[in-house]
């Protein structure tokens, strides 16, 4: 389709938007349906198949007034769009049914405000609801441009890392090439850096870019472990996600951190500004009603989901106005 200038996609996570979903998929998490790539790429995709419903939630950074939501996917069949209301309720801005199996779709609607948008699918093409890309549009051309946000959490906008602990460990692995009689045996280093968690991926494709990516406690060592991200100076901070081990096997519910805390330093000692407890996501949303303002914010995983006590980070966001 031929997407019309409709103004500013309000729903990018680079403007400081969130997503969340009742169930994920591994490598396909509900970041991945508001990071501006429609062509399927990325995306969210529910985690058990043929389980309905299914919600995907949006978070604006600060409330916008939209007319319009712009869905990019052939999965959904029926579903229903809400948006959050001030008082706390929902409000039902349309209810879609029998839709057919098409790519694109778009509907439009009164302007409403409000910083939250739900798309609840409760028919659906496939055996897992998958959305590509749901973009949320305003009434005038500026309509988002105001609110954008900066991960200040990111190696290139001036934060290192450092944790309680990193695995650091060879291993042995065998390649087979195409027509090749034996296989290639090689050792090779798995490293589990702090810095990995601040790099800016989030999804891996193959397990050779797992490590290269994610923070890994060392496994010998006892909970509680933490992950420090410092700042190139004080940052105001609106919300902070974590990204947990999500690739093939290495569910968040096998092998996830489960239970931890986010701290910010104050200037004599950490704080805790948020607590998460049974988390089995691959990502996880802090939203601090009153914005933080510090210099560094720490990460302190006190259980996983792992039965051999493996704790991973592959991700962590911090954002907040430049």
């Amino acid at each position: 389709p031929v997407v019309e200038d409709w103004g500013s996609n309000v729903a990018l996570a680079s403007l400081g938007t969130l997503a969340e979903a009742s169930s994920e998929e591994g490598t396909s998490p509900a970041v991945g349906a508001i990071d501006g790539n429609n062509t399927g790429g990325s995306a969210w995709r529910s985690g058990e198949a043929n389980v309905l419903p299914q919600t995907l939630t949006v978070s604006l950074a600060s409330p916008a007034t939209i007319n319009r939501v712009a869905i990019w996917s052939y999965s959904p069949r029926g579903y229903d769009i809400e948006v959050l209301m001030p008082d706390g309720s929902w409000r039902n801005l349309a209810t879609v049914r029998d839709e057919t199996y098409r790519r694109f779709r778009t509907l439009t609607f009164d302007p409403v405000q409000t910083d939250t948008v739900r798309m609840t699918v409760v028919d659906s093409h496939t055996p897992k609801v998958e959305i590509a890309e749901i973009e949320l549009y305003g009434t005038g051309a500026a309509a988002g441009k105001s609110v954008e946000l900066v991960n200040w959490a990111l190696a290139e906008n001036g934060a290192s890392a450092t944790a309680s602990s990193e695995l650091v460990k060879e291993a042995t692995v065998a390649t087979q090439d195409w027509g090749a009689k034996e296989p290639t045996i090689k050792k090779i280093s798995l490293e589990g850096r702090a810095a990995h968690a601040i790099d800016g991926k989030r999804q891996i494709s193959t397990w050779q870019d797992f490590f290269p990516t994610t923070w890994m406690a060392d496994p010998s060592k006892p909970l509680p472990q933490w992950l420090e991200i410092r700042f190139d100076q004080k940052r105001t901070l609106n919300s902070l996600t974590v990204y947990t081990i999500a690739f093939a096997r290495w569910t968040p519910e096998t092998s996830g951190i489960r239970d931890w805390d986010v701290e910010a330093w104050d200037g004599k000692e950490w704080q805790v500004v948020d607590s998460v407890v049974d988390n089995v996501r691959v990502s996880k949303v802090s939203r601090f009603k009153t914005p933080v303002t510090t210099d560094r914010v720490r990460i302190v995983v006190k259980a996983t989901n792992d039965s051999e006590g493996t704790v991973g980070i592959m991700e962590v966001e911090a954002f907040g106005p430049r």
